[in-house]
């Protein structure tokens, strides 16, 4: 198959991909096993959680199921609190919006800022989180030793999430207004992908577990590679709406973050969906 059937037919996969995630908003369930070790707790409070499709943390199922490693944690988490959980999906800079106005309640998988404190209140850490650089598979040997920095300074086009944050180092390079012009965003993660085999970029940053799982979906497992270089984020958090949650139930659910912590739950789930 030449490049350009294989760049449509992963245009297509993709737009399916879209289609599937923009069904309306529904509860969704997670596997039993997964919690299966959480005793029940009295349930005094709904939720309602924001979320993006962002495999393998974030995803509907073929069932129309909301799944994944954060939802997994989220759901152990709040079973121990005795919240009861609905969803909401939408990109991620929708979601920020949405909770600063306490149209949801969390967002998982947030790192914590001094802006962002502004409207919301943070869980303890919950995971650690960690993007890398990926080129088209062509290209490796070209860009192997490159840095952000130094592909940045070659005039390279570098792809980017809208809202998310790639740890200090990372933001740092980005912010510089020399690199404005080389750096271009994405709703998703899977447009940048779609993007740089068709050469519209030449790089991008995502977080590797992401890209992996895009890959498999996709059927691009050998056009893409990643550079040695990591960015680290740092932690992540769940984000609560101080417009719509008291920070008394963020304090309940870091008690029972912690729990999951102490009591291995979360390196199980983690390790499992690693392994996948």
């Amino acid at each position: 198959m030449n490049r350009t059937t294989m760049h449509g037919l992963a245009w297509c996969l993709l737009l399916l991909f879209l289609m599937a995630c923009e069904a309306p908003d529904e509860n969704g369930a997670v596997d039993d096993d997964a919690v299966a070790e959480t005793p029940e707790a009295t349930t005094d409070c709904e939720l309602v959680m924001g979320w993006d499709p962002w495999e393998p943390y974030q995803y509907r199922t073929p069932t129309g199921e909301v799944a994944g490693l954060d939802v997994e944690l989220v759901s152990a988490a709040a079973e121990k609190a005795g919240c009861e959980l609905e969803y909401h999906q939408a990109d991620f800079v929708s979601l920020l919006a949405a909770l600063r106005d306490g149209e949801i309640d969390f967002i998982p998988g947030a790192t914590r800022t001094a802006a962002r404190e502004e409207f919301a209140y943070f869980s303890i850490p919950y995971r650690d989180e960690t993007f890398a650089i990926w080129v088209r598979a062509e290209d490796l040997d070209l860009y192997q030793d490159e840095s952000l920095e130094s592909l940045l300074q070659q005039r390279r086009r570098v792809g980017l999430t809208e809202g998310f944050l790639y740890g200090d180092e990372a933001e740092a390079v980005i912010a510089n207004p020399d690199y404005e012009r080389y750096l271009t965003s994405a709703r998703i993660g899977d447009i940048n992908l779609l993007r740089l085999l068709e050469h519209d970029i030449d790089a991008l940053i995502e977080d590797p577990f992401v890209a992996a799982s895009v890959q498999r979906r996709l059927g691009l497992e050998d056009q893409v590679a990643r550079l040695e270089q990591e960015l680290s984020s740092g932690e992540v958090t769940l984000m609560f709406s101080r417009e719509s949650v008291d920070q008394s139930l963020v304090e309940r659910f870091d008690e029972a973050l912690q729990a999951l912590i102490e009591g291995n739950v979360r390196d199980e789930i983690t390790t499992r969906y690693q392994t996948q």
